[in-house]
């Protein structure tokens, strides 16, 4: 039988294992220190304390957030450390669309609340840059502008990350990439205007990710044509 896109890139992220070629593990290692660091220099820029004070509850009630700023259900941890990580615009890029500050705060919130192992959570790294860049090799040029590609490919590199995390299985990690390019989406209006929102989509992307997965653990359907659907992502 054929493959759809979304199965494909689920069975690829559901397969990823830490035996890796050293110079990718390396990699992976790197995108994590790389983006921790540069998120310790986000109070300078003041947009973390907009996300944190969005989201944050009493230290103890959920996923921690970066820094020492309180904790969150894992989701909406995944929004504030996303918006955290890319606050001082530091972060790596691929084509227009920038993968670790999806990646990884989706991976962190993921793998704190399921207790995940370092190998695990590095593989998550992997699956979750390899799915976004898949998508983002194809179509940055034919979805930015109008669209934000952080926005638009964030999402499903997010779920693939943290359905790795989570330990699904191929179809259901298909399940979730299906969900994350349903939700996915972010204009480029407040780039001519000046103003914050493009900030923030970050932590969207990252949020979706992890809501994906966890939806599809929880047993919810998606199309299987979520990319290629006469009303699908493409």
């Amino acid at each position: 039988m054929t493959s759809t896109i979304s199965q494909r890139l689920g069975a690829f992220a559901a397969n990823v294992t830490y035996d890796l070629p050293q110079a990718v593990q390396d990699r992976a290692k790197a995108t994590l220190l790389h983006a921790i660091v540069v998120g310790a220099g986000a109070h300078a820029t003041g947009f973390d304390t907009h996300a944190v004070q969005a989201v944050s509850r009493e230290p103890g009630a959920g996923t921690g957030l970066l820094g020492g700023r309180g904790s969150a259900a894992a989701p909406l941890a995944a929004f504030a450390n996303s918006i955290i990580l890319h606050s001082r615009v530091q972060e790596d890029t691929h084509g227009t669309f920038h993968p670790g500050v999806t990646v990884i705060p989706a991976v962190l919130a993921t793998a704190q609340e399921a207790a995940t192992n370092g190998p695990t959570l590095l593989s998550a790294i992997v699956a979750g840059y390899e799915a976004g860049a898949a998508l983002s090799r194809a179509l940055t040029d034919r979805a930015t502008p109008p669209h934000r590609a952080t926005g638009v490919f964030g999402p499903v590199a997010a779920a693939a990350a943290a359905a790795r995390v989570l330990e699904l299985d191929a179809a259901t990690t298909a399940t979730a990439i299906s969900i994350a390019a349903a939700m996915s989406g972010g204009s480029t209006e407040s780039f001519g205007a000046g103003t914050q929102e493009w900030h923030f989509q970050s932590g969207q992307a990252a949020m979706t990710g992890v809501l994906a997965a966890r939806l599809a653990q929880s047993g919810a359907v998606a199309s299987t044509s979520a990319f290629e659907g006469a009303g699908g992502y493409l």
